[in-house]
């Protein structure tokens, strides 16, 4: 328990995402966007595959949730539209991660 994040920090969402965003072979799938500061799924159901072998699911309304509850914003207009963002969430700056928390999910949503 060295770490300055405790153990197994960089088993925590941001890190396993910024592992999916930098394997080639999933780049039909979801990419960083030319700015290297946000990320955009581009075939949902390709997502939804890669899934399972990083996450407790395969549910792309799950990984969206946990999305939110990582403090992410999703962009909705300008050449990035429909990418999510986080300003410790940078292509080539992996360490920024360690920055990121977990916020509580009640606030992120409306009750219907």
């Amino acid at each position: 328990n060295k770490s300055k994040g405790g153990p197994h920090r960089d088993n925590t969402f941001p890190f396993k995402l910024y592992e999916i965003l930098e394997k080639e072979e999933y780049e039909h799938a979801i990419v960083w966007t030319p700015s290297n500061k946000a990320w955009k799924v581009v075939n949902q159901e390709e997502f939804e595959k890669i899934l399972p072998h990083y996450f407790k699911h395969g549910c792309f309304k799950s990984f969206v949730r946990q999305v939110y509850c990582w403090d992410f914003r999703k962009i909705n207009s300008g050449p990035d539209a429909g990418a999510y963002s986080n300003e410790h969430f940078v292509k080539g700056r992996r360490d920024l991660c360690m920055r990121m928390s977990r916020k509580n999910s009640k606030r992120n949503f409306k009750h219907a």
